[in-house]
């Protein structure tokens, strides 16, 4: 026969498994700005724009109008290529006129915004040559959940890790001469999945038996 005190404890341990449980399941989501024009078509798209990355929604507003620019086979088997970057005049095509005009360069910024809080890391830069740019002298700005643009190095930026984003924003940095035109390339975005239902319910069941059983120990 199982003991009162052994049955609560197998109470708890069951509750403390399911709740651990629950806070641990996460929803990661590669967001990769080179690949996508490459299979969707070089283009431009307006301020508010939704594209579904590995499952994950992101909305798209820019300075002018966030552009993805496509990569050659060679670029992208080096490592490099182009990606997300900013136009300042669309075609009707939702072209970039002229097509020189695809990249972050002075004044222009691109701002990504996400339907849920996000753990941003794995940022990748490319040069406006289409190489990698992970230099740790030529500078950005960037600024998270709407807050003012910052400095940092290209390198600096990439080896960060962000909790809680709702949105970041990459920018040029005007306001020093280490400022490099560049796209960026990719990042990955990590997420909470939400508490399933039943769980919720059976975490809810556990505490209830325990109350009863010490309501009747008590009476």
């Amino acid at each position: 026969m199982i003991s009162g005190i052994h049955k609560k404890a197998a109470l708890l341990g069951a509750a403390g498994l399911f709740a651990a449980a629950l806070t641990v399941p996460v929803q990661a989501a590669t967001l990769d700005f080179v690949a996508y024009p490459n299979v969707n078509g070089e283009k431009g798209v307006v301020n508010g724009t939704v594209i579904n990355f590995d499952g994950l929604d992101v909305t798209f507003n820019s300075s002018h109008f966030a552009y993805f620019d496509r990569s050659s086979a060679g670029e992208v088997a080096a490592g490099g290529g182009a990606g997300l970057g900013v136009c300042k005049v669309l075609v009707a095509s939702a072209q970039c006129s002229p097509a020189s005009d695809d990249n972050l360069t002075s004044g222009e910024t691109v701002t990504l915004s996400f339907g849920s809080a996000q753990t941003i890391s794995g940022i990748k830069f490319n040069a406006e040559g289409h190489t990698a740019l992970t230099s740790d002298i030529l500078t950005l700005t960037y600024a998270i959940n709407g807050g003012i643009l910052q400095s940092t190095s290209f390198a600096a930026l990439a080896a960060s890790s962000f909790n809680n984003v709702n949105s970041i924003t990459f920018g040029f940095d005007d306001q020093n001469r280490t400022g490099d035109q560049y796209y960026v390339a990719a990042m990955t975005a990590v997420s909470a999945v939400p508490v399933p239902a039943a769980g919720v319910l059976l975490l809810t069941a556990l505490g209830g038996l325990g109350l009863a059983r010490r309501r009747k120990r008590a009476a």
